[in-house]
């Protein structure tokens, strides 16, 4: 009797932290992809700035295409660190047994 109730509570503390995690997961998705659609709009709105500025669509264009390649490269150079920090939180979320909300 006592090693069921213990799997039992093992088997409710590991649904626990699994729906912790796929709830931040989807928290990330959702942020993911707000950030996204806000970089693609943003995007739009600068090269119509530059086409306004050359006064062509196609340099315009092609000047917010050289920044957004500057930029993935330098988020390419520091994409360990951002890797990290990302997984550090998912496995903090998964490991933590001791939760605010737990108390």
């Amino acid at each position: 009797h006592y090693f069921t109730l213990r799997l039992r509570e093992l088997s409710i503390g590991l649904t626990a932290r699994i729906v912790k995690v796929m709830g931040y997961l989807a928290f990330l998705m959702i942020i993911f992809i707000i950030f996204i659609l806000g970089i693609i709009f943003l995007g739009l709105g600068t090269a119509e700035a530059f086409c306004s500025l050359t006064g062509s669509k196609i340099w315009g264009y092609f000047i917010t295409s050289g920044i957004f390649l500057i930029l993935a490269l330098i988020f390419n150079w520091i994409k360990k660190p951002v890797i990290l920090f990302l997984a550090g939180k998912v496995a903090g979320a998964i490991l933590n047994k001791h939760d605010k909300e737990d108390h």
